[in-house]
């Protein structure tokens, strides 16, 4: 089946460009909320943090290659330009791998800050196991795909016999079927949970939304199976090779800013305030200058205290308006849910006509509340 992978390279570079801006930014407010908002960071910020300079580096090789070679027909190029354009390819690729790893672990490390239930942690750490093992076979055959290893980007050495690759075919389908299966299974994980949680309807309805959303990464990976069959068989890579790079480029992106979403909740709160506390007074919060209380649910506890309701994006009714953190209890305690309300006090100063905002409950010091019980 004749199949092109055809891309121009202007949809090349713009597809490529636009996801990382996105991808970029995304990340950029998500670190900003973990330090600065909720001040708890963690190894998945960490993680995203690594996958979005990949993404970068994958972006810098793309506009390599379209520079060089991408949608020109090979015969057209110099062997000098041939070479150069397979070099950002073979960089592309190990680059690509890694990426991929650091979004599945961020995700994975992620829903471990989340679910505190002992099956659901053991099947983080086996998908975590799972992929490195994975990413680390992918690594070493994108790096030692061809002896000698420049007979990748020299095919006159294969040509001349001075050098041997494995099939491009059969490594690039079984890398991608083993992506996609992870993909689906890192997607799939957090649905039972969702389903027993002691949350509002209307905010496990958000949640699973939100997790859903891993879902388009399964879509896109299926997806580039197509440009891969495109590219591996064809008498003209570098003239099909630009759907390969435009999928690839969607697929690490999206999947980097759907990881990102659902930690991004308090700082759309306090910028977009009216969207998140109009359900929350339809059910009787507070108006401003009434007060609120910060709680937590695990247990029905509430941390007593009145708060004057000057930074409302923070604070609402209940968890619905506040970022999830369901940190794993010590043993023997409660297998439920910590939601942490972030709360904000503005004390005016009448005298000196001035005034000052501080943080009044972290989730690191409620964090520490919990393990002491």
């Amino acid at each position: 089946m004749d199949v092109s992978g055809y891309a121009s390279p202007e949809s090349v570079i713009g597809v490529t460009i636009t996801f990382l801006t996105i991808a970029v930014i995304a990340v950029a407010l998500r670190l900003w909320t973990r330090f600065f908002i909720v001040r708890h960071p963690g190894l998945d910020d960490l993680f995203i943090a690594g996958a979005v300079l990949c993404t970068i580096g994958l972006a810098i090789c793309t506009c390599v290659e379209v520079k060089i070679s991408i949608g020109r027909h090979i015969e057209t190029l110099s062997p000098e330009e041939a070479i150069a354009g397979n070099k950002a390819l073979y960089a592309s690729i190990a680059i690509y791998n890694i990426g991929l790893l650091c979004t599945k672990w961020s995700i994975l490390i992620q829903y471990l800050r989340i679910f505190p239930q002992k099956t659901f942690r053991i099947a983080c750490h086996v998908m975590l196991a799972v992929c490195l093992i994975y990413a680390s076979w992918c690594f070493w055959n994108a790096v030692f795909f061809c002896s000698p290893v420049k007979a990748f980007w020299d095919p006159s050495l294969v040509a001349t016999g001075k050098g041997t690759c494995f099939s491009r075919e059969a490594v690039w389908f079984a890398n991608a079927g083993i992506n996609i299966a992870t993909d689906c299974i890192i997607a799939a994980l957090p649905i039972p949970m969702l389903n027993k949680l002691n949350i509002s309807k209307r905010q496990k309805i958000a949640l699973m939304a939100v997790f859903a959303l891993g879902g388009f990464t399964c879509i896109i990976s299926v997806l580039r199976l197509v440009s891969v069959y495109a590219v591996t068989n064809t008498d003209d890579p570098t003239y099909n090779n630009g759907q390969a790079a435009l999928w690839s480029a969607l697929e690490i992106n999206i999947a980097i800013i759907c990881s990102c979403i659902p930690t991004l909740k308090s700082i759309a709160t306090r910028f977009f305030p009216k969207l998140f506390t109009t359900h929350a007074q339809s059910e009787g919060t507070p108006h401003y200058g009434q007060s609120y209380a910060a709680q937590y649910s695990d247990p029905g506890k509430r941390l007593q205290g009145n708060f004057s309701a000057f930074q409302r994006p923070i604070i609402g009714r209940g968890s619905d308006n506040a970022e999830i953190h369901l940190d794993q209890f010590g043993e023997g305690s409660r297998r439920d849910i910590k939601v942490v309300t972030v709360v904000d006090q503005e004390v005016e100063e009448r005298s000196g006509e001035s005034s000052s905002t501080r943080n009044l409950v972290d989730t690191e010091s409620l964090r520490r509340s919990s393990e002491e019980r």
